[in-house]
């Protein structure tokens, strides 16, 4: 990996920069806080985003922006990578939008886990470390000022366990680690297994009991069915011969009950005749009452009558009205008499009427009325006439529906005859046919009882007896044999509980077996394999790491007083003048030195054991100076060389280091804003 190019927007005290790098050294210069270490930052923010514990976005983003960004152009396997992540301030803090990666001018948009997870990929991370890497990035590439020398002040075993996690050897105790509870829990499965095996020889016992009890009761049961066999045969002789004698008895009750119900229906037909013969007296004597006359009657003479009443009626009602009309006529002639005696003009013509022509129209009225008042005579005789007629009618018709009465009557009482004979007609035919079933079936009882005379009922109460008692030795012996059937079933279900259990327990002693095997093996093998394998490797890179650090220490501090190297367990072990000393007791250009070698040396060791890492060409130090005398600073270049990185990027505020480096950036800072001199 070879970083060309880095751009930051409002990026902590970075307004605008463009920052262009080359392979080989480039020395970042610039008193403290001039802003050195933001662009370190803003390298591993590129590539890895917002690190949990490391850096927080309130401190990446400028105060009083809302927006900023990193892009950063790097080479990757001949690859152009440029990669973009963004910054911005929300009401809800600030956030990272999707960022932008270029492979080869092809431009993708991912989330900020998604963009890491590419960039792990490219960069070669193993898979299994990618939620350690940024840790490797640190411990390979790139390690902030304040944590370079935390690694020298760790305990042995924090410091054992950091050469684990960087060199992913803490899966071999993660695995012994993990299987501590799993041991645990298996050594108490197979405890718990022994004792549930503990009534294992008591459980064969029992199934031999139960065995035995089972063929003694498949024996009882046979006997005893045997038994059965027999008392239900003798049981059912009893019982037919029981059931002849029975049905015997029973024929013979039947024809009793039938004589009995002969003699019941002869009673009945008795009484029946004797209701009959009764009933009979009693309508011929009513019969005898009836004393009818002939008796003549015209019905057609009534509707002859009333016709004729109708058209007098109609006569009449005529006669009046011409005495209506005659009336008006007789009052026209008076009014007109009345009104010719006062008229002086005519009406009509106007002329003076005399009296001569009065005298002459009074006569012919008077005529008129005279014959008017004859006319009305003659009516009222005629309708008189009349009235005399219609009231002679009307009492004819009076007198005609008397004796229509009279005829309904003699009708009635001949139709009330015509029912009593048939009745008594009928009641005799009654008589005679009862009488007729009343022989037949004096007859059959004359029958019955002759049939009846051989018939005797036979006692049943030795039979019964008999019976009762078989039926109860059944009885006993059923529910003899249905309680050692029941015993058997259980004692059989019970063989089988125990042989299921049994089997459950030869399976549970094989596998409690093959689990003591299982925990022989892990303890005796696996786990002392595992531990072998971690010792063997640790034992690799502690020979490798050892040279080095012994080596670039050597050169860094040329002094033959001081002899440094680490023991087992990664620890630099630090004599002077032949006498075992701690590094609290260095100076400060020697603590450095002790953490500079150790850094380089476990950066070196790193990239040889993960030999598919593509930052191995590249190493950022961040003010590994602290300290140096002037001959150290000589001294770096040499140590530097045989790290043999292509891209070395030097934060440093001394500037003697500045004829190591191929280029210089100076970074300066006016006005709370840096900028790239």
């Amino acid at each position: 990996m070879i970083i060309q190019e880095l751009t930051l927007r409002n990026i902590r005290s970075f307004e605008s920069a463009n920052i262009e790098l080359n392979e080989g050294i480039t020395l970042l210069s610039g008193d403290i806080g001039a802003g050195k270490t933001t662009i370190l930052i803003a390298i591993e923010f590129a590539l890895f985003g917002l690190l949990r514990g490391k850096v927080s976005p309130e401190e990446l983003l400028r105060h009083g922006e809302n927006e900023g960004y990193v892009k950063l152009n790097f080479k990757v396997n001949q690859k152009e990578i440029i990669i973009t992540r963004f910054l911005k301030r929300t009401s809800s803090g600030i956030v990272q939008p999707p960022g932008t990666l270029i492979v080869d001018g092809s431009e993708s948009s991912y989330v900020a886990t998604e963009l890491k997870a590419r960039i792990l990929e490219l960069l070669g991370y193993p898979s299994s470390l990618i939620n350690k890497s940024t840790n490797l990035f640190r411990y390979t590439v790139y390690t902030p000022q304040e944590q370079v020398k935390l690694i020298l002040f760790e305990t042995e075993e924090e410091r054992k366990d950091i050469i684990r996690k960087i060199f992913a050897l803490d899966k071999y105790k993660t695995i012994i680690s993990n299987l501590s509870p799993y041991q645990s829990n298996l050594k108490s499965t197979i405890e718990r297994n022994k004792g549930r095996l503990e009534d294992f020889p008591l459980l064969k016992e029992q199934r031999t009991i139960k065995e035995n009890e089972s063929e003694l009761l498949k024996l009882k049961i046979k006997e005893q069915t045997e038994n059965l066999n027999k008392v239900t045969e003798e049981r059912k002789k009893l019982s037919e011969q029981f059931s002849n004698l029975q049905k015997k008895n029973e024929e013979i009750s039947k024809q009793k009950q039938k004589l009995n119900l002969i003699q019941q229906n002869i009673q009945n037909s008795q009484r029946i005749i004797s209701m009959l013969e009764e009933e009979k007296k009693t309508n011929e004597q009513k019969l005898t009452s009836f004393k009818l006359e002939s008796f003549e009657f015209d019905k057609e003479l009534k509707i002859k009558l009333k016709t004729e009443l109708t058209l007098l009626e109609e006569q009449r009602l005529a006669l009046s009205q011409k005495t209506g009309e005659m009336k008006a006529k007789k009052e026209q002639v008076t009014k007109v008499t009345q009104n010719i005696s006062s008229l002086e003009k005519c009406p009509t013509c106007k002329q003076v009427v005399g009296e001569e022509h009065k005298t002459k129209i009074k006569e012919l009225e008077t005529l008129a009325l005279e014959k008017l008042e004859k006319n009305e005579d003659m009516l009222k005789k005629q309708i008189d006439d009349l009235i005399s007629k219609i009231n002679s009618t009307k009492e004819k018709i009076q007198l005609f529906e008397k004796e229509e009465q009279k005829y309904n009557k003699f009708l009635e009482e001949q139709k009330s005859k015509q029912i009593f004979s048939e009745r008594i007609h009928q009641i005799q035919e009654n008589i005679t046919k009862h009488n007729n079933l009343l022989n037949q079936i004096l007859q059959d009882k004359k029958s019955l009882e002759e049939k009846n005379k051989s018939l005797v009922e036979v006692p049943l109460d030795k039979e019964k007896n008999q019976l009762d008692q078989i039926q109860k030795q059944e009885r006993e012996i059923e529910l003899e044999l249905q309680s050692n059937q029941t015993r058997f079933e259980i004692c059989k279900n019970s063989i089988q509980e125990i042989q299921k259990e049994l089997i459950e327990k030869t399976n549970l002693q094989k596998e409690n077996s093959d689990l003591i095997l299982v925990k022989n093996w892990f303890n005796d093998l696996f786990i002392p394999l595992l531990s072998t394998i971690e010792r063997k490797i640790m034992l690799k890179v502690y020979r490798e790491f050892n040279d080095l650090f012994i080596r670039w220490f050597s050169i860094l501090i040329d002094d033959n007083s001081i002899n440094v190297k680490l023991d087992e367990n990664f620890t630099p072990i630090l004599e002077q003048n032949g006498f075992d000393t701690s590094i609290e007791n260095l100076s400060g250009g020697e603590k450095t030195s002790v953490a500079l070698a150790y850094r380089l040396a476990l950066n070196k060791v790193l990239n040889d054991y993960f030999g598919k890492l593509h930052t191995k060409d590249l190493i950022i130090l961040d003010e590994p100076t602290d300290g140096f005398s002037s001959e150290q600073l000589d001294k770096l270049s040499l140590v530097l060389s045989q790290v043999n990185a292509k891209q070395i990027i030097i934060v440093s505020h001394e500037q003697k280091l500045e004829a190591l480096a191929q280029k210089i950036l100076r970074v300066e800072k006016n006005n709370h804003a840096s900028k790239i001199q």
